[in-house]
Order: structure tokens, then C-alpha cells, then sequence
């Protein structure tokens, strides 16, 4: 699990203290922290020594937008796919995470919202690629992170985890089973508000 402290959050939920790996759910999960300076770079380090066919998931911090950088942002994760590719590994994506109204802008909804396509488009033309849908769950239909998801500021509040462990699990369960890639996208949720 590669990512930051929207990640290590969720890791916590499962049982992580900071160090080695957890289980849950007959899965052993590891995390490692992404360099918000040098994302791409730092998840290629993250992976160096993965058999090939492992499982890697990638996301970025809701930090990471701020309504003008899309351009960055796809060509970082084109980066990360070239790497899993290069290594012969499954690679998960988490598609965009929504930040509290207040924490926002129209411009961040739109780039959330391009990101996103993109992040489909990747998935439909990428074997062995797959997209997680933070977005379907944590966002409402403004765009933005659903209040009951909230705390003192944008990071996802517990329920919210305890939600999205609902479609994580399941989408595991396929990419390990080595199911691959249908005429639309491997998603975990169906449509965007």
C-alpha cells in the first residue's frame, strides 16, 4: 500500500503501528510512504524487490490537487504503470480522494473528475492494471467529502474507512484471482456522482 497519511490511516483502522505488516481479511498488508516530492521515484523504490505478479496499490494524498496540477498528476501515474508493468506486478490505483468543501474549489471537483477518466482510461488499455474507487464512495454529489466521512479536516474519518473496506476486499479477492480485464474498466464502485 503505497501512500500517504490518507493511507497510513487506513492501515492504522486495520491494526498497523507503524511498523511491518498487518492482516486482515487473509490478506498480509505492508505500507510504504510515498515522498510527496518525488512520487513517482518513491514508488519505484517502494516496489523494488516485488516477485513479479504481486499486488501493489498506488494513490495519491487529497494534497495532491489543487485544481491546476492534472497534467502532473497523469504523468506521475503513467510513470507508476510503467514501472509495475517494467516489474511484472498488479498494480491498484486509487482514483481521486475528495477534500471538505471548505478545503476546495470548483477547479478541484473538475480535476477530481478528468483524473478519474483518465485513471479508466489507464485501467481499459493496461492489463494488469485495476482502479480504486475512493471517489463513488467518499464523495457527494458536489464533489466534495461527504460530511459523515469528515473530521477536523480532510482526512477520511473511521466510518469511512470501515465503508471502504467494503469494496477493497472484494476488489483483492479478483486481482489476486487473476481475473482480468473486461471491455469496461476494473473498478471497485460503477459511476461517479
Amino acid at each position: 500500500m503505497n501512500g500517504r497519511s490518507v493511507m497510513y490511516n487506513w492501515m492504522s483502522h486495520w491494526g498497523f503501528s507503524g511498523e511491518g505488516a498487518v492482516k486482515r481479511n487473509g490478506y498480509t498488508i505492508a505500507y510504504k510512504e510515498l515522498d510527496a516530492n518525488d512520487i513517482a521515484p518513491s514508488f519505484a523504490n517502494n516496489v523494488s524487490g516485488l516477485a513479479p505478479s504481486s499486488v501493489t496499490f498506488f494513490k495519491f494524498c487529497f494534497a495532491d490537487f489543487d485544481g491546476s496540477n492534472l497534467a502532473t498528476r497523469q504523468k506521475e501515474v503513467e510513470q507508476v504503470i510503467a514501472t509495475a508493468k517494467g516489474r511484472q506486478l498488479k498494480l491498484i490505483i486509487g482514483n481521486a480522494l475528495p477534500v471538505r468543501k471548505e478545503d476546495g474549489s470548483p477547479e478541484m471537483v473538475q480535476e477530481y473528475r478528468k483524473y478519474n477518466a483518465f485513471l479508466d482510461r489507464q485501467a481499459a488499455s493496461n492489463q494488469d492494471v485495476w482502479v480504486y474507487d475512493f471517489y463513488g464512495v467518499l464523495a457527494g454529489p458536489d464533489g466534495f467529502l461527504k460530511p459523515e466521512y469528515q473530521t477536523e479536516d480532510s482526512h477520511p474519518n473511521e466510518k469511512a474507512y470501515a465503508v471502504l473496506d467494503q469494496s477493497l476486499f472484494p476488489l483483492l479477492d479478483k486481482v489476486f484471482a487473476g481475473q482480468g480485464q473486461s471491455s469496461s474498466p476494473n473498478r471497485a464502485h460503477s459511476a461517479y456522482p
